[in-house]
Order: structure tokens, then sequence, then C-alpha cells
């Protein structure tokens, strides 16, 4: 019995710890590419708004 209760408790543990890499390692491909697409669309964004204020500049010369 004492057996059998370790033996299920060495189970669990393995458990708890192979789903604490999986969900790290999942967590770390879903996110990283989540969060560094982010972040280059913000620095995206940002240069179209400056270029929109450029050519709203130029426009203004212009007329």
């Amino acid at each position: 019995i004492l057996f059998s209760k370790s033996h299920s408790d060495n189970l669990r543990m393995c458990f708890v710890d192979t789903n604490i890499i999986l969900g790290f390692s999942l967590w770390f491909y879903f996110f990283c590419p989540v969060a560094f697409n982010f972040t280059m669309n913000q620095k995206h964004n940002i240069l179209i708004c400056k270029n929109e204020e450029l050519t709203n500049e130029k426009k203004k010369y212009i007329v």
C-alpha cells in the first residue's frame, strides 16, 4: 500500500511537472510571437502616423 501510494504521488508530481513545462512552452510559443507582432505593429503604426503628418505638412505648403 505504501509503495502504491508513493508511486501514485510520484506520478502526480511527474504529471504536474510536465504540465508546467508544457504550459510554459505553449505560453512561450504563442505569447512571444503575439507580443512581438503587437510591438512591431505599434512601431509600424507610429511610422505611418509620422508619414501622414509629413504628407499633410507638404500639402499645406503646396496649397
